[in-house]
């Protein structure tokens, strides 16, 4: 029994939440109000409830690639609380960890290109070095190259370095008439 003035929010077992969102139904001279729960407008009366596992510990060392120790930032968390990814050195964070009826649900952490990439008739390419992960780097073809794009960063990885393309040398009109001059003039001899 609730006294008037209380608060009727179910509780879990020790290591598990319930989700806990809107307001929960207060008891006012022997009546909850509101006479719904707030997750899903479910009466009070005969109510189910559900409790998710938490997760106590945090993801263990080499879960996700690339992060710094998680332990002090993401242990004891709640079921649906958040932690933030923090990535080593040249990575960088896409997403989050996020606790989920006991199991860690995760983004990545991407890496940056730190070597410079090899592009065939590319005049410079040094300051490419450093793009963050899909990140682009322009830069310029030789002259007489034709170039078909800037450079993409994946994951540590240059996409696609063939992006000058070298001239076609057209071969010589005169050239080719004078060696089948010479061609014809010496088969007549």
């Amino acid at each position: 029994l609730l006294p008037s003035g209380a608060v009727c929010r179910p509780a879990c077992e020790v290591g598990f939440s319930s989700l806990d969102e809107g307001e929960w139904p207060v008891c006012q001279d022997g009546s909850l109000v509101p006479s719904t729960f707030p997750a899903d407008e479910t009466p009070t009366e005969n109510v189910s409830f559900s409790c998710y596992a938490d997760c106590l510990e945090p993801p263990l060392p080499g879960l996700i690639p690339y992060t710094e120790d998680l332990a002090e930032v993401c242990s004891g968390l709640r079921h649906g609380e958040e932690c933030p990814l923090l990535c080593e050195g040249n990575a960088m964070a896409d997403g989050i960890v996020q606790c989920i009826d006991g199991a860690f649900v995760h983004g990545a952490c991407l890496l940056s290109c730190m070597a410079l990439p090899s592009v065939r008739g590319a005049a410079s390419v040094d300051h490419c070095f450093g793009t963050h992960h899909g990140g682009t780097c322009v830069f310029w073809c030789r002259e007489s190259y034709v170039k078909l794009a800037d450079l993409t960063c994946a994951n540590g990885q240059w996409e696609d370095l063939d992006l000058c393309m070298a001239p076609c040398v057209a071969p010589s009109i005169a050239a080719s008439a004078a060696a089948s001059a010479a061609a014809a003039a010496s088969a007549g001899a």
